[in-house]
């Protein structure tokens, strides 16, 4: 597979994580998004590490921030939805003001 279409697929799903960042009113909805961006990045270093030494330290370095983002924000989350009884980012910006 050439390298533009897998940056292509790699901007499509980019595009896709970063209007679900923008439109969603819920923190799992938001949550995944983020790890949608992730994933899309992941794509992009993966198909780039083809031309590089070494190209699974970069594709392992990215899924382990992936993890460890979404471990803290899960566990946010829950720590949020055992105070209130609800998860929305709306319930955030006002335990923030």
């Amino acid at each position: 597979m050439e390298l533009y279409f897998i940056q292509m697929l790699s901007l499509l799903t980019f595009t896709i994580g970063l209007y679900g960042v923008m439109t969603s009113a819920g923190g799992i909805k938001t949550l995944i998004s983020i790890e949608v961006l992730l994933n899309s990045a992941l794509i992009n270093l993966v198909a780039m590490g083809q031309y590089s030494s070494e190209p699974l330290i970069l594709a392992v370095f990215v899924i382990a921030v992936s993890v460890v983002e979404s471990v803290v924000g899960l566990s946010l989350m829950v720590a949020v939805y055992r105070k209130f009884g609800k998860i929305s980012l709306q319930t955030l910006r006002e335990m923030r003001d």
